[in-house]
């Protein structure tokens, strides 16, 4: 998976499922993806949800994440001066903000992947999920024959002699069942459970950063919901839903 910044429960409920987590850094940096932000509740009641973000330098489309830089280390003001919009409601605020500061690496970096990779493992041990995380740039130096998409779990799977890969239940047409049944590869797909929790709006908004789960549930609350995926599904069981 590609390294997200604080991602949603989705996103640990996949972890959950495996033994080795590989993050995909050597790959293009997608425009308003996820990587370098995420969505928190909106303090104003009118509207849903407002972009959290890390600051990136100008790059060229072609830049992979593993190569993008930050202009500003003193990024982290304005990132918690956004958190502070739940500080009137939340019950968790003050437990949650110790969580993220020691998610974030104490000395300052201009590598956006040192700070992602480091939230997520620290995150995911939080939530008692211990896959083995390994960076994708550092751990595959072979040129890998890829001719679609769908081919990058399948190759770096064949790389690493796994059995089993696991991914989120969103567009499973990128993956061919065949390739990976041919390589002895189960291939899997995780469907999220995003059960609704009390955000003192009128209604539920789903998806948003692990943060705002972590607002409004206890720790251990929150590494249930972690824990506890959808079901888990074949391309063919997902396809027919």
């Amino acid at each position: 998976m590609q390294p997200y910044l604080f991602p949603y429960i989705g996103y640990f409920q996949l972890m959950s499922q495996v033994d080795t987590w590989i993050i995909f850094d050597d790959i293009q940096f997608t425009v308003k993806g996820w990587v370098n932000r995420n969505r928190i509740l909106h303090p104003d009641h009118r509207k849903t949800w407002q972009y959290i973000t890390i600051p990136i330098n100008r790059k060229d489309r072609f830049t992979h994440i593993k190569n993008v830089t930050i202009p500003d280390p003193n990024w982290k003001l304005n990132f918690f001066n956004k958190l502070s919009s739940y500080r009137q409601i939340a019950p968790n605020y003050s437990k949650t903000l110790q969580i993220i500061h020691k998610s974030l690496p104490e000395t300052e970096t201009f590598n956006l992947i040192d700070i992602l990779e480091f939230s997520l493992t620290q995150i995911s041990h939080r939530f008692n999920l211990n896959p083995t995380f390994y960076r994708q740039s550092e751990l595959i130096n072979a040129n890998l024959d890829i001719r679609h998409p769908g081919q990058w779990a399948l190759r770096i799977c064949e790389h690493l002699g796994a059995s089993n890969y696991y991914n989120l239940s969103g567009a499973p047409e990128i993956f061919s069942e065949e390739e990976f049944d041919n390589s002895g590869i189960h291939l899997w797909f995780v469907k999220p459970n995003l059960k609704p929790y009390n955000q003192k709006k009128n209604g539920f908004v789903p998806g948003l950063s692990i943060i705002d789960a972590l607002m409004w549930n206890s720790l251990d609350e929150v590494a249930k919901m972690a824990q506890s995926p959808g079901p888990i599904l074949t391309k063919s069981e997902i396809c027919n839903e």
